[in-house]
This record gives C-alpha cells, sequence and structure tokens, in this order.
C-alpha cells in the first residue's frame, strides 16, 4: 500500500481546530499532550484543545501537531493520497499495517481511553520505499 507523509508551518489556533474537526465519517480518536500531562483518549476533540502537541486518527491517517511559538506545525501521514495544502515530506512512501496491543491501566505514560472499555488499534509503519527505512508509525484505527 502507498502512502503519503507531508506537513503544514505556520497554522493558526483556528487553522488546525478546523483541520482536525473535519475528519472522514468514521471512527476517530484524539489524544492532547502537555509539558506535565497526558490527555486520556478521546473521540471527540477535547474542550481544553489546544494542546502543545497532540494527535488525531482515524482508520486512514493521523495527524500530529506541536506548537511552534504562536502558531502550529502539522505532520500528516497518510494513505488516501496527497493533500494539497501540504508539502510532501520524501518520495515514495509504503505502508505496512500491524496489530497494536493497548497497555494496562497502571501505564501512565499513555493515553486511556474515556468513556468506553476497548478501542480496536492498530499501528501503520511508514518506510521509505527506496531504502526500507520504517521512519514513522502511526496509530490507525482498525475495521471491525
Amino acid at each position: 500500500m502507498n502512502g503519503f507523509v507531508g506537513v503544514r508551518n505556520n497554522l493558526t489556533e483556528s487553522d488546525l481546530k478546523a483541520l482536525l474537526e473535519h475528519p472522514p465519517s468514521q471512527p476517530t480518536y484524539y489524544c492532547l499532550r502537555w509539558l506535565h500531562k497526558l490527555g486520556e483518549l478521546s473521540t471527540e476533540l477535547p474542550s481544553d484543545f489546544p494542546s502543545p502537541e497532540g494527535q488525531m486518527f482515524d482508520e486512514n491517517r493521523e495527524i500530529r501537531w506541536q506548537q511552534k511559538g504562536d502558531s502550529f506545525s502539522v505532520l500528516l501521514l497518510s494513505t488516501t493520497g496527497e493533500e494539497p495544502k501540504f508539502t510532501p515530506v520524501g518520495n515514495r512512501w509504503q505502508v505496512q499495517d500491524r496489530d497494536a496491543h493497548l497497555y494496562p491501566a497502571t501505564e501512565t505514560r499513555f493515553p486511556k481511553l474515556t468513556g468506553k472499555t476497548s478501542v480496536n488499534i492498530g499501528q501503520r509503519y511508514f518506510f521509505d520505499a527506496d531504502t526500507s527505512t520504517v521512519h514513522f508509525v502511526a496509530l490507525r484505527v482498525k475495521k471491525s
């Protein structure tokens, strides 16, 4: 399967929110991060948005953001083809889907799911098609 990796820089808070609030009509998860805490895994954009860092993922893509001064930089890892507003990173990406295992509730380094007891999450490896080097590992919602 082919993948797309792209970046966008200098997004305002409202630009970022608009990008995150228009995911495809499928299950979507959000996780916000601050220096002092990790937010819970949520199916809706949390009310304490924005956070300095975070991610949104669904079946086809993961969007990661990081605050840079007064604006945000965004990384897109996708299987839906090139996105016109994103600057491509690299030339050719291949992806491989794998299972993922959630950590127990006692593990504090990873987000917990709010309002549900389980979630069907997998991982997607993005590797350079020319060198076969894995550069990114994204989360994805697995088909039921």
